[in-house]
């Protein structure tokens, strides 16, 4: 459907107008579009850390399309919507439904103003922290690694230096020792002497020069541990002096690091807060270009209506059938549904053609349930012996005799034809060989399932249904096939 409008009538009023109609043309597409990027800016910060993880392919896409539905489309349909409220009420339109439209349109003009304007804030807070100063935060790690490596540096000088003073002090503990041992050998040798050279009758003599030994070895010992221990104290405290001097350089380190954390911190909260001054400034201003902007939309919208109005300048829709009927739109909305089924079930009906033909099943025996059937009764005769006790009786089988069909009375008739060769009348075909082949295969397997029967019967008691079914069916075939041999059509 298109929308033209009739031209206005020269005179006065749109002499005064025209002016003013020609920059609102110009300023009322220039404010939607402002409005409807500051709109955008809120909804990208929404939406940027989902798509940030995309590549540009699909990163635009989905920026083009958010902005065209989230955007564009609301600051569009509001400028629509309040151009056809002030029309209504120019024109007076307040009597039937034209109420309710006009209630309708202005909850969704104040709904899309108050979306247009809440987004526009909000993006307008996200514009002015990308644009304005960065806060930055305190780091103190430079500062902790400076502490950290002079206390090292302490302590690593701490630690040579008692290796040092220790090292001395072991070296004279050692020349002390090895001189006091250059006394007490020549002491320890002549005890050994005294021992050696001691009589029977001279035991207190030696006793009191060995003791005159000992003695003067035990004074030289008191004497080594004194100063031993003069020695030890020295050391100790040389380090006592040490750890001391280390103790009061790690508390002047601390000191001086917490004077240098204190000032960093009061350095970096004054840059902070002027930088959040600059913000909070940036702020403000950006919120307010971006809340005008929705207000002078609609503030154009009204003013080139009421020209409009003024000029007698109305709309004159250009129709179609199209611009009442949503078929187009269902194909549109059908078309993806249609190509994945039809795609679909064509490739499966190519499936379909390559698969094999089905293989015939292997020919199993038949089932049946009569194995009486196949059974033959033989009667018995009882013989009863007169000289045995009472109930001695004997049972057993009366041979079957052979059926003698000639007859002695009448005499024997030679037929011309008796002594000739005879030949079959008609050639042996295939499909009777194939009929004696079957028939000798099922006499086989008939005559095997029957011993199989018989074996069931004497072991368990009864004969399995398989194996009955078996019989009668191999039973069958051979009548059937014997039926074909002698000419019939069988019995199956």
């Amino acid at each position: 459907m298109k929308i033209r409008l009739n031209l206005p009538t020269l005179g006065e009023v749109f002499s005064h107008d025209a002016p003013l109609y020609k920059i609102i043309k110009i300023a009322l597409p220039a404010f939607i579009l402002i409005s409807s990027l500051t709109v955008f800016a809120g909804v990208r910060s929404h939406i940027s850390d989902y798509l940030g993880q995309y590549s540009l392919w699909i990163t635009l896409p989905g920026y083009t399309f958010s902005y065209l539905l989230f955007s564009l489309s609301p600051d569009v349909l509001n400028a629509v919507l309040v151009a056809y409220f002030v029309r209504s009420m120019l024109k007076k339109k307040f009597q039937g439904t034209d109420i309710v439209l006009n209630l309708f349109a202005l909850g969704l003009i104040i709904f899309l103003t108050k979306y247009s304007y809440n987004m526009s804030q909000f993006s307008a807070g996200s514009m002015s922290n990308e644009m304005g100063k960065e806060i930055e935060e305190i780091d103190l790690s430079k500062i902790n690694a400076e502490y950290k490596l002079e206390k090292k540096e302490i302590q690593t000088t701490f630690n040579e230096d008692k290796a040092e003073v220790e090292k001395l002090y072991n070296e004279q503990i050692t020349l002390l020792n090895q001189r006091y041992e250059n006394q007490f050998i020549p002491l320890r040798e002549k005890i050994k002497g005294y021992e050696k050279n001691r009589v029977t009758n001279n035991t207190s003599w030696t006793d009191k020069k060995i003791k005159e030994q000992k003695d003067k070895i035990t004074s030289l010992e008191k004497d080594k541990l004194t100063e031993a221990d003069h020695f030890l104290k020295e050391k100790q405290g040389k380090i006592a002096l040490l750890q001391e001097t280390r103790d009061s350089q790690i508390t002047a380190l601390g000191s001086d690091k917490k004077n240098d954390r204190n000032n960093a911190q009061s350095l970096k909260e004054k840059t902070n807060q002027e930088k959040a001054q600059a913000n909070d400034f940036l702020k403000k201003e950006f919120e307010k270009i971006a809340g005008v902007a929705i207000f002078i939309v609609l503030v154009l919208a009204s003013l080139k209506e009421i020209i409009h109005f003024r000029n007698d300048i109305d709309p004159q829709p250009i129709i179609s059938e199209l611009d009442f009927q949503f078929d187009w739109l269902m194909e549109i909305l059908s078309y993806p549904f249609v190509f994945i089924q039809r795609h679909s079930v064509n490739r499966v009906r190519e499936w379909y053609n390559n698969l094999p033909d089905l293989v015939e099943p292997p020919k199993e025996a038949e089932e049946i349930t009569d194995y009486k059937a196949s059974q033959k009764i033989v009667p018995l005769k009882v013989v009863s012996n007169s000289s045995a006790e009472e109930g001695d009786r004997t049972f057993f089988r009366q041979p079957e005799k052979a059926k003698i069909s000639a007859s002695f009375r009448q005499p024997f008739i030679a037929d011309e034809n008796h002594t000739k060769n005879k030949r079959n009348g008609a050639h042996e075909t295939i499909e009777m060989r194939e009929a004696k082949r079957r028939l000798k295969q099922y006499k086989k397997d008939l005559g095997r399932h029957q011993q199989k029967a018989r074996v069931q019967a004497k072991k368990d008691g009864y004969i399995s249904t398989r194996t009955q079914n078996a019989i009668d069916n191999n039973l069958s075939w051979v009548e059937h096939f014997t039926d074909i041999l002698n000419g019939g059509s069988g019995t199956r």
